[in-house]
């Protein structure tokens, strides 16, 4: 079992939000992270829709969630819990289902989602799975926060401080694709789109496969009607990483503007 002990102090500031209709699940939940130091009196377990998008107004650090509450979709609660905490620096997002799959990881992992748990688990699955994602942000390093940091800016249309930012992250990385996927996503934001686009490209430079930065410009050269450049972008997606099920019709739509029916995405 992942050992939290050492991150008692840290823990014991959180807040946290559970959203199960299974009260076996929530017990669970709840029983891992009070062990993981955080206050009783600080996680609040929900059981509908309507009550964790309530309990998500008062900015959880931790939100775990079943896929579906009620037979309802909780996909939206993971988007709100994100909004609301754009420095994932800080934050955790966690989702339980009994049906996984590629696209449902796909979009999870695109949506910075910390971790799935699969049912049916135990108390050393849980452990296993969201022990190492809580660590990992305890421990993260300066630098890896700065970049986080950077990206909640660009989320909250923060531009000019993301951008005075970016210069410390970029020192010495003139070979690293992350200073330029930001200064993309910046120039996006201020809606330089060609300068984006340019910044996009250099980043692949050092990673061609790189799903952040593919999926950016294979977006933004779709709304361009540059279907040869985004089939490329696509086809690099499609054979080295799940695709986000959201993409796949604009994927399809570039498949046929290109006339390459033999290689149409799926």
């Amino acid at each position: 079992m992942t050992d939290l002990s050492k991150f008692a102090a840290a823990m014991k500031v959180k807040k946290v939000v559970l959203c199960s209709d299974n009260s076996t699940d929530k017990s669970s939940w709840k029983r891992y992270f009070v062990e993981a130091g955080v206050p009783v009196a600080q996680v609040i377990t929900t059981s509908s829709f309507q009550e964790a998008s309530e309990a998500l107004s008062k900015n959880p650090d931790i939100f775990m969630t079943g896929q579906y509450v009620n037979n309802q979709s909780c996909i939206e609660l993971v988007d709100r819990h994100i909004e609301k905490q754009p420095d994932r620096s800080r934050a955790w997002t966690f989702v339980c289902t009994e049906n996984n799959s590629l696209l449902l990881s796909s979009y999870l992992a695109e949506k910075n989602v910390d971790g799935i748990i699969l049912k049916p688990y135990n108390s050393q699955d849980i452990s296993d799975s969201l022990g190492p994602s809580l660590i990992a942000k305890l421990e993260m390093k300066k630098e890896t926060k700065l970049y986080h940091e950077i990206l909640a800016l660009v989320k909250t249309d923060q531009l000019d401080e993301a951008s005075e930012k970016l210069e410390v992250f970029k020192k010495g990385k003139e070979q690293n694709p992350y200073p330029y996927y930001l200064e993309g996503l910046i120039k996006e934001g201020r809606n330089n789109i060609d300068e984006a686009l340019e910044f996009y490209f250099k980043s692949l430079k050092f990673d061609e496969k790189n799903y952040l930065v593919l999926s950016r410009l294979f977006d933004l050269l779709m709304a361009n009607r540059d279907y040869e450049q985004a089939y490329s972008c696509a086809e690099v997606l499609s054979e080295n990483h799940p695709i986000n099920p959201n993409r796949s019709p604009e994927m399809i739509r570039a498949s046929i503007a290109t006339k390459n029916f033999e290689n149409l995405i799926k």
